[in-house]
Protein backbone atom coordinates (compact mmCIF):
# COMPACT_ATOMS: atom_id res chain seq x y z
CA UNK A 1 0.00 0.00 0.00
CA UNK A 2 2.73 2.45 0.96
CA UNK A 3 4.86 4.00 -0.37
CA UNK A 4 2.91 4.91 -3.52
CA UNK A 5 5.14 3.60 -6.29
CA UNK A 6 3.81 5.81 -9.09
CA UNK A 7 4.45 9.07 -7.26
CA UNK A 8 4.31 11.91 -8.37
CA UNK A 9 1.48 10.83 -10.67
CA UNK A 10 -0.45 9.88 -7.53
CA UNK A 11 -0.03 11.65 -4.22
CA UNK A 12 2.12 9.94 -1.59
CA UNK A 13 1.81 11.89 1.67
CA UNK A 14 4.16 11.55 4.61
CA UNK A 15 2.38 10.55 7.81
CA UNK A 16 2.47 8.88 11.20
CA UNK A 17 -0.44 6.44 11.42
CA UNK A 18 -1.63 4.71 14.60
CA UNK A 19 -4.69 3.70 12.52
CA UNK A 20 -4.82 4.82 8.87
CA UNK A 21 -8.43 4.44 7.76
CA UNK A 22 -11.41 6.57 6.82
CA UNK A 23 -13.11 7.55 10.06
CA UNK A 24 -16.06 9.62 11.17
CA UNK A 25 -17.11 10.87 14.57
CA UNK A 26 -18.98 8.13 16.41
CA UNK A 27 -21.70 8.15 19.03
CA UNK A 28 -21.88 6.98 22.61
CA UNK A 29 -24.01 3.89 23.00
CA UNK A 30 -25.49 4.89 26.33
CA UNK A 31 -23.46 2.90 28.86
CA UNK A 32 -20.02 4.53 28.65
CA UNK A 33 -20.71 6.82 31.58
CA UNK A 34 -20.52 4.11 34.25
CA UNK A 35 -17.52 2.19 35.51
CA UNK A 36 -19.39 -1.02 36.36
CA UNK A 37 -19.48 -0.23 40.08
CA UNK A 38 -22.10 2.49 40.08
CA UNK A 39 -19.59 5.29 39.58
CA UNK A 40 -19.01 7.61 36.65
CA UNK A 41 -16.29 6.89 34.11
CA UNK A 42 -15.62 10.43 32.86
CA UNK A 43 -12.92 9.33 30.40
CA UNK A 44 -15.17 6.81 28.62
CA UNK A 45 -18.07 9.26 28.50
CA UNK A 46 -16.01 12.03 26.94
CA UNK A 47 -17.63 13.48 23.83
CA UNK A 48 -16.54 11.63 20.66
CA UNK A 49 -14.11 13.58 18.50
CA UNK A 50 -10.48 14.21 17.58
CA UNK A 51 -8.49 16.10 20.19
CA UNK A 52 -5.16 17.83 19.48
CA UNK A 53 -2.62 19.36 21.83
CA UNK A 54 0.83 20.86 21.15
CA UNK A 55 3.21 21.67 24.01
CA UNK A 56 6.37 23.59 23.06
CA UNK A 57 9.66 24.51 24.73
CA UNK A 58 9.32 22.14 27.66
CA UNK A 59 12.94 22.74 28.75
CA UNK A 60 12.03 26.11 30.23
CA UNK A 61 8.43 25.50 31.30
CA UNK A 62 7.65 26.08 34.99
CA UNK A 63 3.84 25.86 34.85
CA UNK A 64 2.34 22.73 36.39
CA UNK A 65 1.11 21.14 33.16
CA UNK A 66 4.36 21.89 31.32
CA UNK A 67 6.42 20.28 34.08
CA UNK A 68 4.09 17.28 34.30
CA UNK A 69 4.08 16.59 30.55
CA UNK A 70 7.88 17.00 30.39
CA UNK A 71 8.49 14.57 33.24
CA UNK A 72 5.86 12.09 32.08
CA UNK A 73 7.13 11.86 28.52
CA UNK A 74 10.79 11.90 29.59
CA UNK A 75 10.41 8.85 31.78
CA UNK A 76 8.06 7.09 29.38
CA UNK A 77 10.81 7.29 26.75
CA UNK A 78 13.73 6.57 29.05
CA UNK A 79 12.08 3.49 30.54
CA UNK A 80 10.99 1.95 27.25
CA UNK A 81 13.78 2.63 24.70
CA UNK A 82 17.47 1.77 24.86
CA UNK A 83 20.03 4.54 24.61
CA UNK A 84 17.74 7.22 26.05
CA UNK A 85 19.30 7.72 29.49
CA UNK A 86 19.89 11.44 28.81
CA UNK A 87 16.81 12.17 26.70
CA UNK A 88 15.01 15.42 27.56
CA UNK A 89 11.81 16.18 25.61
CA UNK A 90 11.49 19.66 24.15
CA UNK A 91 8.20 19.47 22.19
CA UNK A 92 5.23 17.11 22.50
CA UNK A 93 2.23 16.61 20.22
CA UNK A 94 -0.77 14.63 21.51
CA UNK A 95 -3.60 13.58 19.19
CA UNK A 96 -6.51 11.50 20.49
CA UNK A 97 -9.20 9.87 18.37
CA UNK A 98 -12.00 9.35 20.89
CA UNK A 99 -14.91 7.08 19.90
CA UNK A 100 -14.44 7.38 16.13
CA UNK A 101 -16.45 5.12 13.83
CA UNK A 102 -15.83 3.90 10.29
CA UNK A 103 -16.85 5.67 7.09
CA UNK A 104 -19.64 4.15 5.04
CA UNK A 105 -21.55 2.46 7.83
CA UNK A 106 -25.28 2.52 8.43
CA UNK A 107 -26.49 5.07 11.04
CA UNK A 108 -26.50 2.67 13.99
CA UNK A 109 -22.92 1.67 13.14
CA UNK A 110 -21.76 5.02 14.55
CA UNK A 111 -21.98 3.33 17.94
CA UNK A 112 -19.21 0.91 16.88
CA UNK A 113 -16.10 2.89 17.73
CA UNK A 114 -12.34 2.91 18.24
CA UNK A 115 -10.34 5.00 20.70
CA UNK A 116 -6.60 5.47 20.18
CA UNK A 117 -3.90 8.09 20.57
CA UNK A 118 -0.58 9.20 19.10
CA UNK A 119 2.03 11.03 21.19
CA UNK A 120 5.02 12.49 19.32
CA UNK A 121 8.00 13.48 21.48
CA UNK A 122 11.21 15.16 20.29
CA UNK A 123 14.28 17.00 21.52
CA UNK A 124 14.84 18.22 17.92
CA UNK A 125 17.50 15.53 17.43
CA UNK A 126 15.80 12.29 18.43
CA UNK A 127 12.08 11.72 17.95
CA UNK A 128 9.71 9.08 19.29
CA UNK A 129 6.13 8.04 18.67
CA UNK A 130 3.92 6.44 21.30
CA UNK A 131 0.73 4.76 20.10
CA UNK A 132 -1.90 4.10 22.79
CA UNK A 133 -4.91 1.90 22.01
CA UNK A 134 -7.82 1.87 24.44
CA UNK A 135 -10.54 0.18 22.42
CA UNK A 136 -10.80 -1.40 18.97
CA UNK A 137 -14.40 -2.00 17.88
CA UNK A 138 -13.87 -2.01 14.11
CA UNK A 139 -11.02 -2.64 11.66
CA UNK A 140 -12.09 -1.58 8.15
CA UNK A 141 -14.07 1.19 6.46
CA UNK A 142 -16.48 0.18 3.71
CA UNK A 143 -14.37 1.36 0.75
CA UNK A 144 -11.69 -1.10 1.91
CA UNK A 145 -14.22 -3.93 1.95
CA UNK A 146 -15.57 -3.66 5.47
CA UNK A 147 -19.22 -4.43 6.12
CA UNK A 148 -21.64 -1.57 6.77
CA UNK A 149 -22.79 -2.69 10.22
CA UNK A 150 -19.63 -3.62 12.17
CA UNK A 151 -16.68 -2.42 10.06
CA UNK A 152 -15.14 -5.89 9.81
CA UNK A 153 -13.69 -7.82 6.86
CA UNK A 154 -11.93 -6.47 3.80
CA UNK A 155 -8.46 -4.97 4.28
CA UNK A 156 -7.98 -3.61 7.81
CA UNK A 157 -6.31 -0.27 8.52
CA UNK A 158 -2.64 0.48 7.89
CA UNK A 159 -0.54 1.00 11.03
CA UNK A 160 2.91 2.50 10.68
CA UNK A 161 4.83 5.34 9.04
CA UNK A 162 5.25 6.67 5.52
CA UNK A 163 8.14 8.92 4.50
CA UNK A 164 6.25 10.20 1.44
CA UNK A 165 7.23 11.14 -2.11
CA UNK A 166 7.52 7.50 -3.17
CA UNK A 167 10.46 6.80 -0.88
CA UNK A 168 9.87 4.30 1.91
CA UNK A 169 7.39 3.15 4.53
CA UNK A 170 7.38 1.11 7.72
CA UNK A 171 4.41 -1.21 8.27
CA UNK A 172 3.90 -2.33 11.86
CA UNK A 173 3.63 -6.09 11.50
CA UNK A 174 1.89 -8.33 12.32
CA UNK A 175 -0.92 -5.90 13.15
CA UNK A 176 -1.13 -3.61 10.13
CA UNK A 177 -3.69 -4.62 7.49
CA UNK A 178 -4.42 -7.95 9.17
CA UNK A 179 -7.14 -9.12 11.54
CA UNK A 180 -4.56 -9.04 14.33
CA UNK A 181 -5.02 -5.28 14.38
CA UNK A 182 -7.72 -6.07 16.96
CA UNK A 183 -4.94 -7.20 19.33
CA UNK A 184 -3.36 -3.74 19.56
CA UNK A 185 -5.18 -2.76 22.81
CA UNK A 186 -3.94 -5.90 24.59
CA UNK A 187 -0.36 -6.07 23.28
CA UNK A 188 2.63 -3.74 23.23
CA UNK A 189 3.22 -3.35 26.94
CA UNK A 190 5.57 -0.33 26.80
CA UNK A 191 6.02 1.12 30.32
CA UNK A 192 3.97 -1.86 31.54
CA UNK A 193 0.74 -0.65 29.86
CA UNK A 194 -1.17 -3.01 27.57
CA UNK A 195 -2.03 -1.20 24.37
CA UNK A 196 1.04 1.05 24.41
CA UNK A 197 3.43 0.70 21.44
CA UNK A 198 6.51 2.88 21.11
CA UNK A 199 8.95 3.65 18.29
CA UNK A 200 12.02 5.72 17.58
CA UNK A 201 11.24 7.55 14.32
CA UNK A 202 14.09 9.89 13.34
CA UNK A 203 16.77 8.13 11.25
CA UNK A 204 15.15 4.72 11.14
CA UNK A 205 11.92 3.31 12.54
CA UNK A 206 12.82 1.19 15.57
CA UNK A 207 10.10 -0.52 17.65
CA UNK A 208 10.69 -0.46 21.38
CA UNK A 209 8.28 -3.19 22.41
CA UNK A 210 8.02 -6.95 22.07
CA UNK A 211 6.20 -7.84 18.85
CA UNK A 212 4.00 -10.91 18.86
CA UNK A 213 5.12 -13.06 15.95
CA UNK A 214 1.69 -14.50 15.15
CA UNK A 215 2.04 -14.86 11.40
CA UNK A 216 5.56 -14.16 10.20
CA UNK A 217 8.07 -16.84 11.13
CA UNK A 218 11.03 -14.77 9.97
CA UNK A 219 10.69 -11.44 11.74
CA UNK A 220 14.18 -10.09 12.27
CA UNK A 221 15.81 -8.64 15.34
CA UNK A 222 17.06 -5.08 14.80
CA UNK A 223 20.38 -3.64 15.95
CA UNK A 224 20.66 0.14 15.61
CA UNK A 225 24.14 1.57 15.33
CA UNK A 226 24.45 4.47 17.76
CA UNK A 227 28.04 5.43 16.94
CA UNK A 228 31.28 4.00 15.61
CA UNK A 229 35.04 4.13 16.14
CA UNK A 230 37.86 4.79 13.70
CA UNK A 231 39.21 1.24 14.18
CA UNK A 232 35.95 -0.24 12.98
CA UNK A 233 33.96 -1.36 16.01
CA UNK A 234 30.51 0.03 16.69
CA UNK A 235 28.17 0.58 19.61
CA UNK A 236 24.80 -0.96 18.84
CA UNK A 237 21.39 -0.93 20.50
CA UNK A 238 19.30 -4.07 20.02
CA UNK A 239 15.58 -3.32 20.16
CA UNK A 240 12.20 -4.90 19.41
CA UNK A 241 11.23 -8.53 19.90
Amino acid sequence: MFPIQDWPRNEDPSFIAPFYSRCKIGELNGNEGTDGYGGVNENAAKKPGVYFRLERDLYSRVDQFGVEIRERTKWDIRESMVGTETFEPKHVVIVTWKNVSFAGGIPIARRTTNTFQAVIVTDEVRSYAIFNYEWMGWTTHTEAGGDTTEGQGGVPAFVGFNAGNGTKAYEYRPYSQTTQIRDLPSTGGANGFPGRHIFRIDEKILPGVCIRDLREANMRAVIAQENGYMLGSIVGSPTGR
